[in-house]
This record gives structure tokens, sequence and C-alpha cells, in this order.
């Protein structure tokens, strides 16, 4: 393919008043126009979402094809998106690019659309899994629904973007895919990935590892930032739990609820936030420090006792204070006796 115009990309949204979901899909579809302008864009919703949308499309001009999809009203939001996503395969022809609706595009996306491989991704946190406790949490969520998994294969990757060739490999990894998916639902799981995961070492291995470029995720993907074409922002911060709080890693400046809030007050008008946003995506971080993952420090940060401290800080907040200037007299006395031993 030579002709921009033919490069397809795929959203998938089901949503609702209650989230931003839309106006999140609207944000990626302008940032995409301003990078690949001819790009030939599929909306793919289920039935309650295309109708709640239509007349924002229209209004909008928002150049899409848009599939319905529909359900009974019994099956969840979630698992409409979840389904429609790995049945793309089947609905869409030719190559297409999957992108999620959080994301923002930063460049041109004709490189991805050379690649001659079946089924291309980004490794999830931009890491393999090494003898490590993700590794171990992975295996558990693949055999919550089959108990007899168990892999040695280091690359588990990130749905969030895909590039598929039309192509019988594909086809048939995204059927089992769909299946496997629908199957692991009934023990209880309603990730994607991890029947991703399972699918594709059960298929030896059709996915192929592509540059973090294409999927530069904001939690790990720092050093992909500098050349980034998609930038994946992992969606907005809510307050999930309200014993731990917010312990959102995201640096992308999107990443905020309050943005796509007044975007929907203003009735969809490009507020001047995401306009500077979305002209410079790669330059909308915020202050941020960033810890390497083989610091002791980023371990203490993903441990169980830095859960405590932040549920000490958010439900008990005045004993958080006071203990931490008890550990801070502690330290100082601790430095005294250190610094008299060293004179002696």
């Amino acid at each position: 393919m030579s002709d921009e115009a033919n490069r397809k990309i795929v959203y998938v949204l089901v949503s609702s008043e209650k989230d931003y979901y839309f106006e999140e899909f609207l944000i990626s579809y302008y940032s995409l126009k301003m990078y690949n302008p001819k790009t030939d864009v599929w909306l793919i919703t289920d039935d309650v979402t295309s109708q709640r949308i239509e007349k924002f499309l229209n209004i909008l001009n928002v150049d899409v094809h848009k599939v319905s999809i529909d359900f009974a009203s019994s099956i969840s939001p979630r698992l409409r998106s979840r389904y429609i996503k790995t049945s793309i395969r089947e609905i869409v022809s030719g190559d297409f690019l999957y992108l999620d609706c959080d994301t923002l595009i930063s460049g041109s996306l004709e490189e991805v659309f050379e690649l001659k491989t079946p089924v291309n991704m980004v490794l999830d946190e931009h890491r393999k899994l090494q003898k490590e406790e993700r590794s171990k949490d992975i295996e558990k969520k693949v055999k919550i629904f089959e108990p007899s998994f168990r892999s040695l294969y280091d690359r588990y990757f990130n749905s969030g973007v895909i590039f598929c060739r039309d192509c019988k490999e594909a086809h048939d990894f995204f059927d089992e895919w769909n299946k496997e998916y629908k199957k692991s639902n009934q023990y209880g799981n309603l990730q994607d990935q991890p029947p991703l995961h399972f699918v594709n070492i059960k298929r030896k291995c059709v996915i192929t590892e592509i540059d973090g470029k294409f999927n530069c995720q904001m939690d790990r993907g720092v050093k992909y930032l500098h050349d980034a074409r998609v930038i994946h922002y992992l969606g907005l911060q809510y307050e999930t739990n309200k014993a731990i709080g917010s312990l959102s890693y995201l640096m992308h400046e999107i990443a905020n609820k309050s943005l796509f809030e007044e975007y929907r007050k203003k009735h969809y008008v490009i507020t001047e936030d995401l306009d500077r946003i979305m002209h410079n995506p790669k330059g909308s971080i915020k202050d941020s420090v960033t810890v390497p993952t083989d610091s002791p420090i980023y371990r203490i940060l993903n441990s169980n006792s830095f859960l405590l401290l932040c549920v000490q800080n958010n439900l008990f907040p005045a004993w958080f204070r006071l203990k931490e200037r008890i550990l801070g007299k502690q330290l100082a006395l601790y430095r005294l006796l250190k610094k008299k031993r060293h004179k002696v």
C-alpha cells in the first residue's frame, strides 16, 4: 500500500455519560488527523453507545466508518468492549492499526503499515517478564481459566495498540483470542491481556514485538517519548480505592479527568489546554521524578509496605504526620550518633 487513504485506523468505543471514553476518543481522533490527515478511521461501538453518540459525530463532522454491534442488555459495558476488541479482525477487512481511546498521536504512522508480520504489539510496561512478582501474577491470572498453564516465555504484550495484517494467521489468532476471553469470563477474568498471552504462547508466538515508540506507555515508557508516534497515557486519574487513594504514576498532563469534564461542559469545543497538549504531546509532561526499575526505591514503591503507608496517610492523616515527625527525630538522632562514632 502506498496511499495513506488506505491506512485503516480502528477504535472500539463503549461509553455512557458516566465515563469520558467518548471524549478520549475524540481527542485521539483529532490528534490522529493532525499528523495523519488522510487515514481511514473505523469506530466500532455497541448499539447503546452508537445511539448516544450519533448526533455528536454529525455535529462535530467526525469522519468515521461507524459499525454498531448489538448486545443483550444483560452484558456489561466492559464485556461489550472486550468482545468487540477481540473480534475486530472479523469485522474490518484489510490491514488495520487498532488504537485504544486513551491515546494521543504524536507523529506519522506510515512506518507501522510497512510491517509484514501478522500481529504486532509493544511489550506491556516496555519490559520483559523476569523471575519476579509480576511474572507470577500474570501466570496466576492465566491459570484462573487454564489451570495447567505454565510459561517460560518472557514477553507479555500490551493490547492498547495492535497492527494486524489481513491474513489467515491473524484471523485464526483473533478468533481464538475471542473464544479464550469469553471462556475466561466464566472464571471471573475480565482483562483481555491474560487470554492474549495464553493464545500467543499456544500458537507458538504469533505476536511480533515492535518498537516502543508505537505504544509509548506513560508509566514506564519515558525513554521512548522523544520519538513516540502513539502516546498511551493509560486512562484518566480516578480515585479507585478510598483507602489507598490515587496511586497513579501517569506523567502525561492529559491523564486528568477535569480536562475532559470541561471539554464536555463546553459542548466539545476544544479547550485551550487540550489544544496546547495536542500540538505539543511530547512536551506535555507533568513535573515528574523518574525512578529506574533497578533502584531499591522502585522496589519499595511497588511493595505492600508502601501501600500500607498510603492507607495510613489517606485514612489517618494526623496520625501519619505525627509518625513522620517521630521518625524524623529518630533519623536525626541516628545521624548524630553515627557522626560521633566517626569522630572517635
